[in-house]
C-alpha cells in the first residue's frame, strides 16, 4: 500500500471512530434513573436496547451475536456481558480506551507484528488487523477464545493468529479465574488477588501459558505489544526478557492501574520497563504521547485521575 493510500484509510477510520464515539457520549448523556431517560436510551439503540435489557433480565438468556463495529468489520460478542456493552451498543469500547483507539489508529501501519496479549473479544487485534501484516491474539478464557475464532473465521482470519493461551512468566498451565458469570468477562486474570471480589461468580480452570520470549522463538519479534492482563502485566514482562531487552523500536501499551491496586501492581511494571530503557508516555484525550518524567513510579500511580490508564512506552 503506497503511503497516501494508508493515510486516506487512516483518515477513513478516525473519522468512523469520531462519530461512534460521539454517539456513544449521546447515549452517556442519558444515563441516571428515571422513566424519560429510559425512554431517551431505548430510542437511541433501539433494538439493541430492548435485546440488552432482555438479557439483563434473563427473558433471553446469553446471546452471541456478531457487532457492527466502526471499522466495517463485526465482533462476535455475548450479551449481557458488561465488557461487550460498548461493543454491542457503539462498536467501540468504554471511554477511557478512546485514547488507545486513537494512537493506534494514528501508528499502525502494514509492516507491524501487533501482539494483543489480553485479547478479550479481540477488539484490538480487529483494529491491528485493518493496517498490520500480522496480529497475534492471546485470551486465556477458553469460551471466550471460541467467539475470537468466530470473529477471525475464513477469508477475515487473515493475518491474524488465536492462541488460547495466557502469557506469564512461566511455561506450564495455572488457575485462570474466570469472571463471565458476573457479567465481567474481561476482568479475567490468572492472579487469585485480582479476583478476590468478585469470588462469588468465580469460575477457576487451569489454562496452559507461554512466555512472551518462548512464543517470540517460535513467531517472530513484534513491533507492538498491547497488555492487559488484570496484575499479571509485570508476568507478562518477566516473561519476555529477552525479548523486550533486545528487540529495538518495540513499542508496549500497557495497562497501568491507580490507587491501591496500582501500587500493588502496577508500580514493578513502570520500573522495570524504565530500567531496560524505554521510555514512557502518557495519552492525551487525542490519542497524542506526551512524555512522563516519572521519577517515583507510585507517585505517579497516585496522580492517575481514573482507576485505569493505558500507558505507552517506546524503546
Amino acid at each position: 500500500m503506497t503511503n497516501s493510500i494508508v493515510d486516506e484509510r487512516r483518515k477513513e477510520i478516525m473519522i468512523r471512530l469520531e462519530s461512534a464515539h460521539n454517539r456513544m457520549k449521546r447515549y452517556e448523556s442519558f444515563r441516571g434513573p428515571g422513566v424519560k431517560r429510559k425512554i431517551l436510551r431505548a430510542l437511541l439503540l433501539r433494538d439493541k436496547y430492548l435485546i440488552y435489557v432482555l438479557c439483563q433480565l434473563h427473558l433471553l438468556g446469553q446471546r452471541e451475536v456478531f457487532a457492527p463495529t466502526f471499522l466495517d468489520k463485526k465482533i462476535r460478542v455475548r450479551v449481557p456481558d458488561l465488557d461487550a456493552s460498548y461493543l454491542f451498543f457503539y462498536g467501540i469500547l468504554l471511554g477511557l480506551e478512546h485514547k488507545l483507539c486513537r494512537y493506534l489508529v494514528n501508528e499502525l501501519n502494514e509492516t507491524d507484528k501487533f501482539f494483543d496479549v489480553g485479547a478479550n473479544y479481540g477488539f484490538y487485534t480487529l483494529l491491528a488487523q485493518s493496517f498490520s501484516a500480522e496480529a497475534h491474539a492471546f485470551e486465556p478464557n477458553p469460551e471466550i477464545c471460541k467467539l475470537l475464532e468466530k470473529t477471525f473465521n475464513g477469508e477475515n482470519a487473515v493475518g491474524v493468529k488465536i492462541n488460547q493461551i495466557a502469557l506469564a512468566d512461566t511455561i506450564g498451565e495455572v488457575n485462570f479465574y474466570d469472571t463471565s458469570a458476573a457479567g465481567l468477562s474481561g476482568r479475567g486474570t490468572i492472579i487469585s488477588e485480582t479476583a478476590e471480589n468478585m469470588s462469588n461468580f468465580l469460575k477457576v480452570q487451569r489454562v496452559p501459558t507461554t512466555t512472551l520470549d518462548q512464543y517470540v522463538e517460535k513467531f517472530g519479534r513484534p513491533t507492538f505489544i498491547k497488555i492487559d492482563v488484570e496484575g499479571a502485566e509485570l508476568a507478562v514482562i518477566n516473561g519476555g526478557i529477552k525479548t523486550l531487552t533486545t528487540t529495538e523500536g518495540l513499542t508496549l501499551a500497557v495497562e497501568i492501574w491507580g490507587g491501591e491496586r496500582g501500587r500493588k501492581f502496577s508500580t514493578g511494571v513502570i520500573e522495570r520497563l524504565c530500567d531496560w530503557g524505554y521510555k514512557p508516555f502518557s495519552l492525551n484525550e487525542l490519542g497524542q504521547p506526551i512524555a512522563v518524567d516519572i521519577d517515583s513510579p507510585i507517585a505517579y500511580i497516585d496522580s492517575l485521575p481514573n482507576t485505569f490508564d493505558n500507558m505507552i512506552f517506546k524503546k
